[in-house]
């Protein structure tokens, strides 16, 4: 009976001290939510922008890769050396086994006749020419059509990168291979993963100042004037509710890639904060940004 007393009242003293000690820890807890110093602020933002640029350009280099791994198909080239002797060839066949991670796909000479194509039948006279020095190179952001047209006569426009790569045959270099990549479908989900916080966004946007990968929040229901067609919807354009460019934008277009903690209003006339850069020899530029309320409330561990 004594021993089942003194069980009890221990119990009892464990469980007031487990509780005092829970109540000390949880008022000398860090706070979760602290105020940031701009400083901290900015550095988060420009840290975000350049792991979402370095993810730009592994795609580049994977495209790249995959116009130069076609090229070098004996298959293709083979056909290629058919087509350009006047021989009956099998080159549509072949170009689309060759072309099959790719949007779209055309072998044209020297002297710009198009040999095949499949989704890429307008490619710019200067791609071809760089080309044929014997180097792969691709264009800067183009609006094209499903078929790859600029003029956009079968469809609201798509946003397209042109790769041009040096076709040889014969040891010399005769015809140019060229493939056609979507970076709104390819750059999305590179730019949409992990996600900065709960406001935090990546987008690409072209020279006009619409976007070229999907913004994360809804898009306005009225439809904008020549908006490029995104992920099968029209893109957002990057103006406030009283149609003015956002800075981000201005400041991207312009050529001033900076940070901006002060604050302004998006596309969405929300107070953000951002990062830009402009990347010239693409002709488009990456934003980065996030609510200003929530940027400057709380940071958390990701």
């Amino acid at each position: 009976m004594d021993r089942r007393r003194f069980s009890r009242r221990d119990l009892l003293t464990l469980a007031a001290a487990v509780t005092l000690v829970t109540s000390v820890a949880f008022l000398l807890r860090p706070s979760a939510e602290r105020a940031l110093e701009p400083t901290s602020v900015a550095d988060r933002l420009v840290a975000e922008l350049d792991r979402r640029l370095g993810a730009i350009a592994r795609w580049e280099q994977d495209v790249r890769g995959a116009v130069e791994r076609a090229a070098d198909r004996e298959r293709l080239r083979h056909e290629v050396r058919a087509a350009l002797e006047g021989r009956p060839n099998q080159l549509d066949r072949a170009l689309v086994r060759s072309c099959e991670r790719l949007d779209g796909c055309a072998v044209v000479t020297a002297d710009g006749e198009r040999l095949a194509s499949l989704h890429a039948d307008d490619v710019p006279p200067s791609l071809v020419q760089r080309a044929l020095r014997g180097r792969t190179v691709r264009s800067r952001l183009l609006a094209t059509d499903a078929k790859g047209q600029r003029d956009g006569a079968a469809g609201l426009p798509r946003p397209s990168v042109l790769f041009a790569t040096p076709l040889v045959t014969d040891g010399e270099v005769r015809a140019v291979l060229v493939g056609r990549a979507r970076p709104d479908r390819q750059l999305d989900p590179l730019l949409r993963d992990h996600p900065l916080g709960r406001t935090g966004e990546t987008y690409v946007v072209d020279a006009r100042g619409f976007m070229v990968t999907r913004s994360r929040f809804d898009p306005p229901a009225r439809r904008v004037p020549h908006a490029p067609l995104v992920l099968d919807r029209p893109a957002v354009a990057l103006l406030t509710p009283h149609e003015e460019p956002t800075r981000a934008f201005a400041a991207a277009r312009a050529g001033h890639d900076g940070v901006d903690v002060t604050g302004y209003l998006d596309y969405r006339g929300v107070p953000v904060v951002g990062a830009w850069r402009w990347l010239d020899d693409l002709g488009a530029g990456v934003i980065t940004e996030m609510d200003r309320v929530e940027a400057y409330r709380a940071v958390t561990a990701r």
